[in-house]
């Protein structure tokens, strides 16, 4: 995956160069010649082509990442198949790669190719978003909270409410998954406003206690004639509130 991104950074801006020099020669001359019978260039050159292409600058954890990743793909490519990988050690490189390299624009740019289809009568982003929390909370399941929210944007420090939006639709297409995504903005005790970071939209909430006894939360949803499922409840435990 880290190469092809890397191709295709280079692509957008310069070309030819992800040809090697012996490659170059037959693009400057009249002979012809297949596409196939061309060499492009390996990771590390490429690598150090989108650094001075892009004027981007790989710090030296993104590099060393990179330089891991290179070394276990020989390994398995060419070598005897000794070592084991872990399905965690996959999502977390997934998600350091995500992280360090190709920024949280990741998202953004995931759903420009996601395939979607109407699911239980939700149409576009509202579908796009639950294809979406179904990917978060597989990188959730694997990955600490600190990284996890690295990986997505998400403030590292703050307490996590759920999306009376998001929470919506989860119910309404079936699912039983939390949409969890949710944080005071700005993270202080009287903030009234919450802000998504799976739909990044934003609603309004209540600082009252939760009339749960197991539940010392103070964020609720008010009343809302817009919704069927998500209704006055708290944002922490889901549970229904008084009037």
């Amino acid at each position: 995956m880290y190469r092809e991104f890397f191709k295709y950074e280079v692509s957008k801006l310069e070309p030819y160069e992800l040809l090697t020099d012996e490659s170059k020669k037959h693009i400057e001359t009249a002979e012809l010649i297949d596409f196939e019978d061309l060499y492009l260039e390996g990771s590390e050159v490429l690598i150090v082509k989108y650094q001075r292409i892009t004027g981007t600058l790989l710090d030296g954890k993104a590099l060393k990442i990179l330089e891991e990743l290179r070394v276990r793909r020989n390994k398995f490519t060419h070598g005897l198949h000794r070592d084991f990988i872990e399905p965690n050690y996959i999502v977390e490189a997934i998600a350091e790669f995500l992280t360090l390299i190709w920024g949280t624009s990741w998202i953004s740019d995931f759903r420009d190719v996601m395939v979607t289809e109407p699911l239980y009568g939700l149409f576009d982003d509202d579908e796009e978003n639950m294809q979406l929390l179904q990917y978060l909370k597989f990188f959730e399941d694997y990955l600490s909270q600190r990284k996890f929210k690295k990986l997505i944007g998400m403030p590292i420090i703050g307490r996590r409410y759920l999306c009376p939006n998001c929470q919506e639709n989860v119910i309404e297409s079936g699912s039983q998954i939390d949409a969890n995504y949710a944080c005071l903005e700005p993270n202080e005790p009287e903030s009234i406003e919450i802000h998504c970071w799976l739909c990044h939209g934003y609603s309004e909430v209540e600082r009252r206690e939760c009339s749960q006894d197991s539940c010392r939360s103070n964020v609720i949803y008010p009343e809302d004639s817009w919704k069927i499922h998500v209704n006055n409840i708290c944002l922490t435990c889901s549970g229904e509130q008084g009037n």
